[in-house]
């Protein structure tokens, strides 16, 4: 599945997996699976699914706080000039 990092804006391919070191107790992780990024677990809360919704569901809840990061990012990067 595809998912955008909210802070950066970049797309990478990404599974969700048990079977990774950060994982533990069952939880899955996100982890990158392409590029030079591969193999590298990412928190959940940088990331965007894209796609099919019906596939990959995130709680509300969990949405609404990417938004309001995303939201947080961009009037830092006007305030400063662009950079965060």
């Amino acid at each position: 599945m595809k998912a955008r990092n909210i802070v950066t804006r970049k797309v990478y391919e990404v599974d969700l997996t048990t079977d990774h070191a950060a994982s533990s107790y069952g939880q899955q992780v996100m982890v990158i699976n392409e590029g030079p990024e591969k193999g590298q677990a990412v928190d959940w809360a940088f990331y965007e699914i894209m796609g099919n919704k019906d596939i990959v569901q995130r709680p509300n809840k969990e949405l609404l706080h990417q938004e309001r990061l995303a939201e947080f990012f961009d009037t830092v990067w006007d305030m400063d000039g662009g950079s965060a």
